[in-house]
């Protein structure tokens, strides 16, 4: 299953993630691309929160979408829509191992992406 950038304009991700993972089967994989939050903070791109793009993500809030929903992120890549996007791949809690460079994410989002940057961003 592939998304690409539907959670930025959707005010209610919960939903979307419930209907795909009940649709998804025991062994299959979600690709979702949104707007990375980290990109975005990182390189000041206020232009696109007003114009388009109302919600942005990170791996880490990706991890807690998912895992409400009984699935988990096991990969994470950087593209390079929107100047910079994250692609989460998702699958059912249990059913793949986790990417190790999803720990990079983390540690990426952890000092980049503390609470007093959002706010000073915003």
């Amino acid at each position: 299953m592939v998304a690409r950038h539907c959670l930025t304009h959707n005010e209610f991700p919960h939903e979307m993630i419930k209907a795909a993972h009940l649709i998804l089967s025991n062994d299959g994989a979600m690709a979702i691309a949104n707007a990375y939050a980290l990109n975005t903070v990182m390189n000041g791109g206020i232009d696109r929160t007003y114009h388009e793009h109302m919600y942005y993500y990170s791996v880490s809030s990706c991890s807690v979408l998912w895992e409400l929903r009984g699935s988990e992120i096991v990969d994470a890549t950087v593209g390079m829509v929107h100047g910079g996007s994250i692609i989460v791949v998702a699958k059912r809690i249990g059913r793949a191992n986790k990417n190790n460079n999803l720990m990079i994410f983390e540690e990426l989002e952890d000092i980049y992406l503390p609470d007093h940057s959002i706010k000073e961003f915003s």
